[in-house]
């Protein structure tokens, strides 16, 4: 009985194993090939941001899209806003603008340097004929990708002390609609000597 019993219950497993897991022929696509869903992976967002604040600010040396040399040492003495964006997306477009009408008085107490992952060319174009107040440097991505954290997204910016000690990362996730950019702005170097 005890035989019959444990050859009962392993039919009766089996035919559970078989009926809950699918079929191999629907793990697979139309061409064949196997189903697997990868996990999906997101950057460790809040560690790579602590890396970054109270380290000295990686220093470049870029021209801008009027042609002139910019070493971002050469800022010091004053909070710099250090901002990567995009043409192509509206969020980078809106941060931009935004920066373009900062108000007098904070933008004069403040360096600001764009870094466009655009070509020349396009920034002109986008510019229309308006002359930036501050420099914006062109294809200025590959700064972003070797020393300021690409994988924080576009837009993003770091907020830079007199000293150039960066103070703050805003990764592209702090530019949505949930909070006008210019709060966000102005909110960052109101804090910077915190």
């Amino acid at each position: 009985m005890n035989k019959h019993w444990m050859s009962r219950n392993i039919i009766a497993l089996f035919l559970l194993v078989i009926t809950i897991n699918p079929s191999w022929s629907q793990l697979k696509d139309d061409r064949g090939f196997y189903l697997v869903e990868a996990e999906t992976f997101t950057p460790p967002i809040k560690d790579m941001i602590a890396s970054f604040e109270g380290m000295v600010a990686e220093g470049f040396l870029a021209p801008d899209i009027y042609g002139k040399e910019h070493y971002l040492y050469d800022y010091r003495g004053k909070p710099t806003i250090l901002f990567f964006f995009n043409l192509e997306e509206e969020k980078g477009r809106t941060l931009l603008e935004t920066l373009k009408g900062l108000p007098q008085d904070i933008a004069s107490n403040i360096n600001i340097i764009g870094m466009a992952k655009d070509s020349k060319d396009d920034l002109l174009k986008y510019m229309n004929g308006y002359t930036s107040k501050f420099p914006l440097i062109y294809n200025g991505e590959v700064f972003g990708e070797m020393a300021y954290g690409a994988d924080l997204g576009t837009p993003r910016m770091f907020i830079i002390d007199e000293t150039g000690i960066i103070k703050r990362v805003l990764p592209a996730t702090c530019f949505d609609k949930s909070k006008m950019v210019s709060e966000l702005i102005a909110e960052c170097i109101n804090n910077i000597n915190e």
